[in-house]
């Protein structure tokens, strides 16, 4: 079977290596991690991804547009935030949730989790 392609977006670039690290050490094969939206939409276009694990905000913007694009394509993804439920954007609601901080068996069962229903 071949290795799941993860897209992982966070505002903070050490987590996003924490998890990148966490996934690889998994036998995944994280494509990027990228620091803008437009960054993350273009990398959407251009490679293959399997999954998506997402933070809510990325700066001062939210990742309602990935996400989006993310549903468009039927990929799934998970929400790995320090907000709580309630204040996730309408396109990220149902999808599954990870409170920060995480421990690093948390991100391995959502990206298991979303592996499977690839």
């Amino acid at each position: 079977m071949q290795s799941p392609r993860v897209l992982v977006i966070d505002d903070d670039p050490l987590v996003a290596l924490e998890i990148a690290q966490i996934l690889t050490e998994d036998g995944c094969e994280v494509v990027a991690a990228p620091g803008s939206i437009p960054a993350a939409l273009a990398i959407l276009r251009s490679e293959q991804v399997d999954l998506a694990l997402l933070d809510v905000s990325l700066g001062a913007q939210t990742i309602e547009p990935v996400a989006s694009a993310l549903e468009r394509r039927a990929i799934p993804f998970g929400v790995v935030t320090a907000y709580p439920p309630s204040v996730l954007p309408d396109v990220m609601r149902g999808h599954p949730f990870l409170q920060k901080p995480f421990a690093p068996r948390e991100i391995r069962q959502l990206a298991e989790h979303l592996s499977a229903s690839s």
